[in-house]
């Protein structure tokens, strides 16, 4: 599925455009082969939600530009990185459980803060949120990206809520069997 999808040519990241499709890919991976799948997203900011101003804007637009290739150099081989929005990078996780993610997502947040650059010239906040897919046969894979996207989505929010440096984990519902 990689292959097939488009990378940004400065940064080596995927397009926003290739998140779910990746997603689904992975996920009838990891049905078939039972193993685990998890997704974080990485939210850089200033540490409030006021509007930034142009230039704290371009600042942060040349920071994620300049980490990301820093991000994609450090990933696993069958790790999967995504451009989620302007401010904010998503890495899909072949093979690791949400612990494991959250180990491999502080990895990132401690190369992003000891990048070349200043510390003002970086984001004051990076919040996390990591999913850990639902290993469920009976479920569609749709069904599966559909649940792990929301789940994801509520732990970001709640670490963008925690304020800092959060870091929030949304483990799969218990399914009965």
């Amino acid at each position: 599925m990689r292959t097939l999808a488009v990378t940004d040519e400065r940064s080596g990241l995927l397009h926003r455009e290739s998140y779910i499709p990746c997603l689904l890919s992975e996920t009838e991976r990891m049905l078939t082969q039972k193993k685990p799948l998890s997704a974080g997203v990485l939210h850089f900011g200033h540490g409030n939600d006021q509007p930034l101003d142009k230039r704290q804007q371009q600042s942060l637009e040349e920071f994620i530009q300049d980490f990301s290739g820093t991000f994609v150099s450090h990933l696993r081989q069958s790790d999967i990185a995504v451009r989620y929005g302007p401010h904010a990078l998503a890495l899909i996780l072949p093979g690791a459980t949400g612990k494991d993610a959250v180990l491999i997502l502080e990895k990132f947040r401690k190369l992003a803060a000891s990048g070349p650059l200043t510390p003002s010239q970086r984001p004051s906040q990076m919040a996390v949120g990591v999913a850990e897919a639902v290993q469920e046969a009976k479920m569609e894979s749709v069904d599966v990206v559909t649940e792990l996207i929301n789940r994801l989505e509520k732990a970001l929010e709640a670490a963008r809520l925690a304020g800092g440096n959060a870091t929030r984990v949304l483990e799969p519902p218990a399914l009965s069997q």
